[in-house]
């Protein structure tokens, strides 16, 4: 079953908290799969969202990273702003991608045509 968009947000929302977390109090990767019995690639897919983690597991990891739970876990403003951000940052991309595809340098037209096309692309999925 396909993931809806909404749902992928929210996973990667809970991943980079899920990380910054880990990394404020210098635990790698290795050694939290280690001390919970995880897949070491089972924790990095939940910190980049492409899984989403176990309730249960985000609990304990909560608290061994010295954090609430709901600490871990966004609202939907923080889902919105993020969208927002990341959507502005686009087209900030673009824009500049435009100015130097409106130089005389032939190569640096070809090649800005082609980020512009990705670019813009992208923005259709945000």
């Amino acid at each position: 079953m396909k993931k809806k968009k909404e749902e992928t947000d929210i996973y990667k929302e809970i991943g980079e908290r899920l990380r910054s977390a880990r990394e404020r109090i210098g635990f790698s990767l290795l050694h939290v799969s280690g001390v919970f019995g995880i897949g070491y690639q089972s924790l990095r897919r939940y910190e980049n969202g492409e899984t989403a983690i176990p309730i249960d597991l985000l609990f304990e990891l909560a608290k061994y990273y010295g954090s609430a739970p709901a600490d871990l876990l966004p609202d939907e403003d923080d889902v919105k702003k993020k969208k927002l951000n990341d959507k502005a940052q686009l087209e900030k991309n673009i824009f500049l991608v435009k100015k130097i595809f409106e130089s005389d340098n032939e190569k640096a037209k070809r090649i800005t045509s082609a980020a512009i096309d990705f670019l813009n692309e992208l923005s259709k999925n945000l």
